[in-house]
């Protein structure tokens, strides 16, 4: 198998590796910035670009790093070898010496830069500057919305340099990921849930395959691989990362994750109540959270899966009172279905008596949403026995196809179907899911 390497990160990108290259080879532009995601694959991107160009210009690299931020010019420390010490956080003569580098090399220099945002202030004047007069070209990467850094955001106004964004990969390309990396057939319900958990987001996905095959949740079947059990996060090596940068963010950014994960997507003026922006601000550059950029601002984990990494890392005390805090502000309006079915799922966690129509729903819920074990919990949690008698909540089955004899694909699809009265097309849903062959969740409960 392959690790986490530029080729699986490359999947599905080819289109902006080409239109990043022409952007630095045509006359009219002076360069592009690729936008994106932590994980989303701009370095691999870059890298991609810097191959395409075989006959390209000397290149100024710049590692931008958080810590070097704080140091005036720091990220350019490599390159003013010859400037004397006092003058190393002079803006005339640092520009004086980048001016006369520049000008020594053989053609139009290009600066190449990963994660713009981390730029100290005089370096994105400086190299904004020497773009904008084409004196160097730029290559440069950057976080999403806020994170552009405004100066490199006036030179693609200006129609300078190109802006490419790098979406999450949809369903198919995750699955073409899966058996690229794999390098055998995936079952179509794996990629899926992987698409589902890591948002689309490609080192993630490529995270979740390398963890499920070292725990044995991943296994090769018949020639295709399945997920056999349900993947455990203990010992996730993201859900370490996530615990580190929590740790070292305020505590008014931990008390906002917390509720995004137990009971987003909410809006950010819900999250302002215990909260502030600067708190919100750093959760979005560290990856844990991302804000939607529409009309309603809307705030949710980054990912499922790192929402579930954050909600694990909750003491259960902890739990309950924000949930009694959040309960304690006037109604916001209708939930949304995914903060409906987070809420339950919180609600029940906490002890909590929940309605069993809002349970009915959410398992629903849970069921579209690609989540079979959310949904057998919250449907068996339903103890009305005059609800459970209603034909709707009979029909709440959960099937596990098994290869069939002489198959040669373990088929993985596990339906759920469930038809709701409240919803509007009262459609099957049909998910990947359990073991358990043709359970009947309605038996489960009323056994109960």
């Amino acid at each position: 198998m392959e690790s986490l390497n530029q080729p699986a990160m490359l999947v599905a990108r080819a289109r902006v590796v080409k239109a990043v290259a022409g952007s630095l080879s045509d006359a009219g532009t002076s360069g592009a910035l690729i936008v994106g995601g932590a994980g989303t694959g701009k370095t691999a991107v870059t890298t991609a670009v810097l191959h395409e160009l075989r006959d390209h210009p000397p290149y100024i690299r710049l590692a931008a790093t958080p810590a070097l931020a704080a140091v005036p010019f720091g990220v350019l420390a490599p390159h003013l070898a010859e400037l004397p010490a006092r003058d190393l956080d002079s803006y005339p003569a640092v520009l004086q010496a980048m001016t006369s580098r520049l000008r020594s090399r053989s053609g139009r220099p290009i600066f190449v830069v990963d994660d713009a945002q981390s730029l100290d202030r005089g370096t994105l004047h400086l190299v904004a500057q020497a773009v904008a007069t084409g004196a160097a070209g730029l290559l440069a990467t950057s976080g999403p919305g806020t994170l552009i850094p405004k100066e490199f955001l006036a030179l693609w106004d200006d129609g300078i340099v190109a802006k490419y964004e790098l979406a999450a990969l949809n369903r198919s390309e995750v699955h073409q990921l899966c058996e690229q990396v794999l390098r055998c057939e995936v079952s179509p319900w794996v990629s899926a849930s992987f698409s589902y958990l890591a948002a689309g987001n490609p080192f993630m996905v490529l995270s979740l395959i390398e963890h499920c095959r070292r725990t044995g949740a991943l296994a090769l079947r018949h020639g295709v691989w399945l997920l056999v059990a349900e993947p455990v996060l203990a010992g996730f090596p993201e859900a370490d990362l996530v615990h580190h940068q929590l740790q070292r963010l305020s505590s008014e950014a931990n008390l906002a994750a917390a509720l995004v994960a137990l009971a987003g997507p909410l809006s950010v003026g819900q999250l302002l109540r215990f909260s502030n922006p600067k708190a919100v601000d750093a959760l979005e550059r560290a990856g844990i959270i991302e804000v939607s950029r529409s009309g309603d601002r809307r705030v949710r984990p980054a990912s499922p899966l790192i929402g579930e990494i954050v909600r694990r890392q909750i003491p259960a005390g902890r739990s309950a009172r924000l949930r009694g805090s959040l309960l304690a502000l006037p109604g916001g309006g209708q939930l949304r279905p995914e903060a409906f079915r987070n809420q339950v799922r919180w609600a029940m966690d906490c002890g909590a008596r929940v309605p069993a129509a809002d349970l009915l729903r959410a398992a629903r819920l849970a069921n579209v949403a690609l989540d079979p074990n959310a949904a057998l919990r919250t449907a068996a949690a339903v103890g009305d026995e005059s609800f459970c008698r209603r034909p709707v909540f009979r029909r709440l089955t959960l099937n596990s196809p098994r290869a069939g004899p002489g198959s040669p694909v373990a088929c993985s699809s596990r339906p759920l179907v469930c038809t709701d009265p409240m919803s509007p097309t009262s459609r099957p849903c049909w998910l990947p899911g359990s073991r358990r062959s043709q359970q009947s969740v309605a038996a489960d409960t009323h056994r109960r």
